[in-house]
C-alpha cells in the first residue's frame, strides 16, 4: 500500500463499520476510509481501487457473477480481486458458509474475470486471485 495508499474498509453492517472507524481513528490510521455498502454494491469510488479483497464473505453475496461484473467499474486498469472463502473442509460446511473453488471460478469467469493465481496453503479455505479479462 505505501505511505500514500488508501484502504476502503467496506461492510454492510453499520455497527461493525462504526467500530472499525473508531478503532482506526484511535490507532492513528488516517488512510482508512470506512464505507457502508449496499448488499449488491460496495459503493467504492470508480476507477480508484487496485485490489478488492474479500475474506470469508463470498458465500454471503447474492448473484455472484452480477455483483462482481458490477464491481469492475471500481477497479483501475490491471486491478485484481482476491477471494478467500471457506471450502468444504471442517465444521463450517454444516452451516452452508462455504463456496467450492470451482463455483467461484465459474462465477468469476461469467463476470468477466480470469483466474490469475490459486493458493493452496490455507487448509480450510480457497484463496483465488482474479484479473479482469478485458
Amino acid at each position: 500500500m505505501g505511505p500514500k495508499g488508501k484502504v476502503y474498509a467496506v461492510d454492510v453492517d453499520e455497527g461493525l463499520n462504526r467500530e472499525l472507524s473508531q478503532r482506526a481513528q484511535r490507532e492513528g490510521f488516517k488512510n482508512i476510509e470506512v464505507v457502508l455498502a449496499k448488499p449488491e454494491d460496495p459503493l467504492l469510488p470508480e476507477l480508484e481501487v487496485d485490489l478488492i479483497f474479500t475474506s470469508n464473505t463470498y458465500h454471503h453475496i447474492q448473484e455472484h457473477a452480477r455483483y462482481f461484473a458490477n464491481v469492475k467499474k471500481y477497479l483501475r486498469p490491471n486491478g485484481r480481486i482476491a477471494i478467500i472463502d471457506f471450502n468444504q473442509e471442517g465444521w463450517i460446511q454444516s452451516f452452508g458458509h462455504y463456496t467450492p473453488a470451482d463455483v467461484i471460478k465459474k462465477d468469476m469467469s461469467a463476470a468477466g474475470y480470469r483466474l490469475e493465481r490459486e493458493f493452496d496453503f490455507l487448509p480450510k479455505q480457497n484463496f483465488l486471485i482474479f484479473a479482469g479479462s478485458n
